[in-house]
């Protein structure tokens, strides 16, 4: 499907939709826009309790560790 593409999917009785096999295995961020909207987006979102380690500070000290070992 691209961009331009309108795609219209019943919610099951169970609250699931499927999006299609080409999404298998991917991360995706559901975001309620409004009471009538979702935007669904995929990506590689950090959890918040591992934000820090993603930090270019922490990336630089992984750096100089990895360098030191």
């Amino acid at each position: 499907m691209s961009s331009s593409e309108v795609k219209f999917l019943k919610v099951a009785p169970n609250g699931q939709i499927s999006i299609g096999k080409k999404w298998a295995g991917r991360q995706i961020r559901i975001r309620q826009i409004s009471e009538s909207e979702l935007l669904i987006s995929s990506g590689k979102f950090i959890p918040d309790r591992m934000a820090t380690y993603y930090t270019p500070d922490a990336q630089e000290s992984l750096k100089e560790f990895d360098a030191f070992r």
